[in-house]
């Protein structure tokens, strides 16, 4: 007679370790986003976001590169670790900012975001400027990336045909390098007195 073969049990797969935060995706401290791309919150002036824009700002998930994608993860991890090392209102939280913004800006074309970067990073270099408080770095320089952001700011809305903050903006990073001596020839001078001169007749 034969004896009927038992079947053997099947290993467990090992799980991962749960995350801190409820999920296993990489977290983004900053913003709620998670490395699947999807936006859980947007905590900067207490304003929320989801994955998708009515204004178009936000590309599809074919449209990213893997290359841009790791791009951006690496500044997410690197904003993370610089509002833990140096809280939220440093200077170099509001550099790291400003290369995400670029990189939602120029290269996944996601305006919204973009435009959260830049203000938030524009926020952050006001008060540090206001406070005199600059962790080491020179006035002058605060001032001089102040006056950056307010431009790349003001690219974005004269895109998107927002003349009027465009030009405010503008207007205050030309008036921010002239404070700081910074003349006709400087790059960053040019951009912003270029950028009066097209909204003001874009706006005749």
């Amino acid at each position: 007679m034969m004896t009927q073969q038992q079947p053997q049990p099947q290993p467990q797969q090992q799980q991962p370790p749960p995350s801190p935060h409820g999920n296993n995706n990489h977290y983004h401290l900053f913003t709620g986003s998670t490395s699947n791309g999807s936006i859980k919150s947007m905590t900067m002036k207490g304003s929320s976001s989801s994955s998708s824009s009515s204004s178009g700002g936000t590309p599809k998930k074919s449209d990213v590169s893997p290359r841009v994608k790791l791009q951006m993860e690496k500044h997410e991890r690197e904003l993370d670790q610089a509002i833990l090392k140096w809280g939220p209102d440093h200077p170099a939280v509001a550099k790291v900012l400003g290369t995400l913004g670029l990189l939602n800006q120029h290269m996944t074309k996601n305006t919204n975001k973009a435009i959260t970067y830049h203000e938030e990073a524009i926020r952050i270099l006001r008060k540090s400027i206001d406070a005199n408080v600059d962790g080491g770095t020179a006035l002058e320089t605060l001032k001089e990336q102040l006056a950056v952001a307010l431009t790349d700011l003001a690219l974005i809305h004269e895109q998107t045909a927002d003349f009027q903050h465009a030009l405010d903006e503008y207007t205050e990073a030309r008036q921010i390098l002239q404070s700081i001596n910074r003349n006709k020839s400087d790059p960053r001078f040019m951009s912003s007195d270029f950028g009066v001169d097209r909204i003001s007749r874009a706006m005749k």
